[in-house]
């Protein structure tokens, strides 16, 4: 519950609650028992006859090692997806991968561009009557694409680094390990961790959206 507002007479309050009211017509003949992040708004006219007692909002260490497990479970799943990819289409994702760093805040703003304005393009199709089956065609397509975009994200991290650490060796599937475990760390960190990695995320939409533009050109 996030608000509650007691202008009445009443027995006993006992409620976890985000912001607790007492107007000015509160009558409480027994406690006030409340757990919440706030403090009481209790009006001067408001009338107690127990005691008020407040509690904070814990989160159990419980609850806490289950996000914990949660998100390492989720990290390992796209780390062993990723690894997946690159091992099923190697000679693709390191071509891809190289075509990542040539301009990449080009690659940038075309990702962005399509992760923005595709799916506003999908919407006006779909409730047209005509391109409703385009729609969706280009819909489950916009969806492959943002997912194995998520995967090729981790190969493409893993080739800044390699360029960058290591620029003589040659790209291989450790890079793509590497890449994918520091661009989720990076997560961790406030605002900064996000934005590097949707630059990263960009990146990689960019690339294979480029790589399918040319490819349906061709045909």
């Amino acid at each position: 519950m996030e608000k509650l507002r007691v202008d009445g007479p009443v027995g006993a309050v006992d409620v976890k609650v985000g912001e607790l009211t007492l107007g000015d017509k509160a009558k409480v003949s027994n406690n006030v028992r409340y757990v919440s992040s706030s403090v009481l708004n209790r009006s001067m006219r408001a009338t107690v006859a127990g005691e008020v007692i407040k509690n904070d909002i814990t989160t159990s260490s419980t609850d806490t090692k289950a996000d914990g497990r949660v998100l390492m479970v989720s990290l390992l799943v796209l780390l062993f997806a990723s690894l997946v990819l690159y091992l099923v289409a190697r000679t693709k994702i390191e071509l891809g991968v190289v075509i990542s760093q040539e301009k990449p805040f080009m690659k940038a703003l075309w990702g962005m561009g399509v992760v923005i304005f595709a799916p506003i393009a999908i919407a006006f199709l779909l409730v047209s009557l005509l391109g409703s089956l385009i729609g969706i065609t280009l819909l489950l397509g916009y969806i492959l694409l943002i997912t194995i975009s998520i995967l090729f994200a981790s190969a493409v991290a893993g080739g800044f680094l390699q360029k960058f650490i290591m620029p003589n060796m040659t790209f291989s599937v450790v890079w793509v390990f590497i890449g994918g475990v520091i661009l989720h760390m990076v997560l961790l960190v406030p605002y900064i961790g996000s934005l590097i990695y949707l630059t990263v995320l960009f990146i990689a939409v960019g690339v294979l959206a480029q790589s399918l533009y040319l490819f349906l050109r061709r045909q």
